[in-house]
């Protein structure tokens, strides 16, 4: 038998899912296991959405909040606490109005992206 007959055979038997051994008096049939069923498509995506899940998780840091209250001196502040609950910064001057402290918030938060920390020298 030449060998492109052979591959031939060879992929047919492994199509039908036996592999024919032939030996001189007695051809012996030998089962090939099935493959695995493939996952459908919803379980493979489900698996790459849960490692994007896990991914992301590790990516993310925690973050704190920025609360603001109502002060017993009347008016308004605000605290930065961090991912743990413990405070990080709080405002020192009190605002009238809820809208003012807020406004404070924004003036920081603009301070902060644009200033770079320095030494303070005495």
């Amino acid at each position: 038998m030449s060998k492109p007959a052979r591959t031939l055979a060879l992929m047919t038997a492994l199509a039908v899912g036996t592999i024919a051994v032939s030996s001189a008096q007695v051809p012996k049939t030998v089962p090939v296991p099935a493959p695995a069923a493939p996952l459908a498509p919803n379980a493979l995506q489900a698996q790459k959405d849960d490692k994007k899940k896990d991914d992301k998780k590790k990516d993310e840091k925690k973050v704190g909040t920025i609360e603001v209250y109502k002060a017993k001196d009347g008016g308004y502040r605000f605290r930065v606490k961090n991912a743990d609950g413990k405070n990080m910064a709080i405002s020192a001057v009190s605002a009238d109005t809820k809208d003012e402290a807020l406004k404070q918030l924004e003036d920081i938060k603009d301070t902060l992206n644009a200033a770079k920390p320095m030494d303070v020298k005495k």
